[in-house]
């Protein structure tokens, strides 16, 4: 099914989510899924087309991987996972983007190698970087990124703001030591 969208010319690009039909409980942990609904969002502001998942592994293209070259040759750092170098190509070179929903099951075994933390602020200044490289690039100079880049801005200045007053200064009071040595723990 997923073949024959792009087979017959629906997408060039298709994007699984698991967030359509909805998902088994437990499948995915609170903070994860906070973190894939603001990036979906955000993302879905850059590329200026709805995508309900952004962080699915799921993702199908055409044999052209020169538009994923040609991206990050536009780009000054790489995407440490790969899940917005494929989404950010396929809307720099202008793809037309489709989401294809799938059942999104709890683990069965095993656990996840993610670090909720460590990894999603790599994802977050990847996201930024390459918010940054999209809105100077020709196919994409529109006169509403720069208020979209200060909103963007604005947010994760708000949220360092949130984290720094409620939690560093509440838990640890001025003791900036704790606090470093309890943040590299906690990433551990």
């Amino acid at each position: 099914m997923i073949f024959e969208i792009i087979e017959n010319g629906y997408a060039d690009f298709v994007n699984g989510t698991r967030l359509i039909y909805g998902k088994e409980k437990n499948a995915m942990r609170f903070l994860n899924s906070i973190g894939n609904l603001f990036f979906q969002f955000f993302i879905s502001i850059v590329i200026k087309q709805k995508l309900t998942d952004s962080l699915w592994v799921q993702r199908f293209l055409k044999r052209n991987l020169d538009l994923l070259y040609d991206w990050q040759k536009t780009n000054i750092v790489k995407d440490p996972f790969g899940d917005f170098d494929l989404i950010f190509s396929a809307a720099y070179s202008g793809q037309k983007i489709l989401e294809y929903p799938v059942h999104y099951r709890s683990r069965k075994y095993g656990s996840t190698q993610i670090s909720r933390f460590k990894d999603g602020w790599k994802l977050l200044s990847y996201f930024m970087i390459s918010y940054i490289s999209l809105m100077f690039q020709s196919k994409f100079k529109n006169p509403d990124l720069t208020f979209k880049l200060n909103i963007v801005f604005f947010v994760i200045d708000f949220l360092y703001f949130c984290i720094h007053k409620f939690i560093f200064l509440s838990t640890f009071g001025a003791d900036y030591q704790k606090y470093i040595s309890y943040l590299q723990h906690f990433l551990e």
